[in-house]
């Protein structure tokens, strides 16, 4: 019977692949594990910003996060970064910090984003899509429950998208 630590005899490739199934604040978690976790995280290629209600049932917490992951991570290069935007405790219900991590994973040169945004409580398309889109790395751009009636959205930004869902 192996008695060793049997994560830890892994590869850093599987950790990683592991970690791009796991949402954000859970892969953040693993840095308590290890050492070699500690970095492990920040290095992974793909984000999931994933919520429901009862794991951030207040704005407050998902905007320590986005913050917390944005600071650590700094521009570590992403290859995918997914996520389920949540409003603003704000009276307009604004989408700040979900406008953020769009901004930041642009400049980590992400080559899919995927954005699912609509009203918690109402399923109700809220979130209007940032007129500034521009990457010369963004491939795959999907966009889900938002709402493009002021939006005047122009992908001449990204040369090389390919695959666009709206």
């Amino acid at each position: 019977m192996h008695t060793g630590d049997r994560l830890g005899d892994l590869t850093d490739d599987i950790l990683w692949h592991v970690l791009s199934f796991l949402p954000a604040n859970e892969a953040l978690q693993t840095c308590v594990l290890d050492t070699r976790w500690r970095d492990l995280w920040r290095q992974t290629t793909s984000l999931l910003f994933v919520f429901d209600g009862s794991m951030f049932p207040r704005y407050k917490r998902f905007e320590q996060l986005v913050k917390l992951v944005i600071h650590l991570r700094g521009e570590s290069p992403l290859v995918t970064c997914k996520i389920d935007a949540y409003p603003d405790d704000d009276p307009e219900h604004t989408f700040t910090n979900t406008k953020l991590l769009i901004d930041n994973t642009l400049v980590c040169e992400a080559e899919e984003l995927v954005v699912r945004a609509a009203d918690i409580r109402y399923d109700i398309p809220m979130f209007d899509v940032p007129l500034n889109l521009i990457s010369q790395h963004l491939k795959t751009l999907h966009l889900e429950q938002v709402n493009l009636d002021h939006s005047d959205l122009k992908f001449s930004g990204c040369p090389v998208l390919e695959d666009l869902s709206i």
